[in-house]
């Protein structure tokens, strides 16, 4: 039996959607009963995070030892986090597994690798959706220099998604947040959208958003992914 390790709860309402992305990876693949899915741990971990301020790095690491600790001592066989921000201490976290678990190595699955990967072919420009830190941290963008893929960027952009991000944590999907969401993307000239916080995630739900897009959810990449990797820890042969 394998176990799936989920450091979520960056922020907190983002938990139960994630686990959902999973189960119906599951479903998708024929899990009907039960039994039929996965085996998962889930830690909803308070960070010391904010839309509208740097983060501090110490406080961060020492939230995330506390998180990847508890899921080892759970007997996780791998680890996926559904937070784009966490992933630039995702060298601390390798340290803090292979302190706590030296005989053996844990998959850790990285949310900007695999969204990457999904970029569809001859893109020369994007749209990424995030937080202040994500963007300033370049966590994207080195990747997608390498590509010579552009990012759509404004300061008044970037305003008006740091106001969509409060108000999804404080009122979830409402309607002045869908009025936003919808102010946002309409002025976006790119062809393709990366939301890269879960937080904005449920605004794919809305019905009316533009077939014009192609989005793509990191958060939803990543259940895919880790359901993936799931199955290969469970069935290696």
């Amino acid at each position: 039996m394998k176990r799936i390790g989920i450091l979520a709860g960056m922020g907190p309402r983002t938990t139960a959607p994630f686990l959902e992305l999973i189960l119906d990876e599951a479903q998708k693949d024929g899990a009907k009963y039960d039994i039929d899915y996965p085996h998962i741990l889930i830690y909803s971990l308070p960070t010391p995070f904010y839309v509208d301020r740097e983060i501090d790095s110490n406080a961060m690491q020492s939230a995330l030892t506390i998180g990847v600790e508890c899921l080892l001592r759970g007997g996780i066989d791998m680890l996926a986090i559904p937070c784009n921000p966490a992933h630039l201490y995702f060298d601390h976290i390798i340290q803090v597994i292979n302190r706590f678990n030296s005989d053996s190595s844990i998959p850790v699955l990285h949310i900007v690798d695999e969204t990457i990967k999904r970029l569809p072919a001859n893109i020369k420009k994007i749209a990424l959706l995030a937080t202040e830190t994500t963007l300033k941290s370049r966590l994207y963008h080195t990747k997608l220099d390498a590509l010579s893929i552009a990012i759509e960027h404004s300061d008044s952009l970037q305003q008006q998604v740091n106001r969509l991000i409060l108000m999804l944590k404080n009122e979830g999907f409402s309607r002045d947040a869908h009025q936003l969401w919808h102010s946002i993307i309409e002025k976006l000239t790119s062809d393709c959208v990366i939301i890269a916080c879960t937080d904005i995630s449920i605004c794919l739900n809305a019905a009316d958003n533009p077939k014009r897009f192609v989005f793509l959810d990191s958060n939803a990449i990543l259940a895919e992914t880790t359901y993936s990797q799931y199955l290969k820890i469970q069935n290696p042969s």
